[in-house]
């Protein structure tokens, strides 16, 4: 989780996350890693709220951003702490958990959210081999 979450950030995003599915009922999506600003790390969700964007790209396995106006969001936009914010599963027949990445000025594009679905696919293959042996 470690290498991947460190190398969005290395790409220029503020801030990223690795949120881990413990559960998908009852919802249970714990944050492991981060990496970032102190203050944004600080003020990061230990869990997901069962109707913010992690718990639903956790439920649906789609990739999805959103800036300040979307309904469906992550509390660091809520509270203006980032402006924008893409999640991707890891994983897609198994889910194991979701990347989040967020910027603190200006959005995040198609082509960075196809990024952290390339580096998340690497991610998911990683621990797939490990669990298989």
């Amino acid at each position: 989780a470690g290498a991947a979450v460190s190398a969005l950030h290395a790409l220029g995003f503020d801030y990223v996350a690795f949120y881990r599915i413990e559960s998908l009922t009852p919802p249970l999506i714990t944050l492991k890693v981060q990496e970032g600003d102190t203050g944004l790390q600080m003020a990061a969700p230990m869990e997901a709220a069962p109707e913010d964007i992690i718990s639903m790209v956790a439920r649906t396995g789609q990739s999805r951003s959103a800036g300040a106006a979307d309904a469906v969001n992550h509390p660091l936009v809520v509270r203006g702490r980032l402006s924008a914010v893409a999640c991707v599963p890891v994983g897609m027949t198994t889910r194991y958990g979701v990347l989040v990445c967020g910027r603190q000025a200006g959005t995040i594009s198609q082509d960075q959210v196809l990024v952290m679905e390339l580096i998340s696919a690497q991610f998911a293959a990683a621990i797939y081999k490990d669990v298989a042996g």
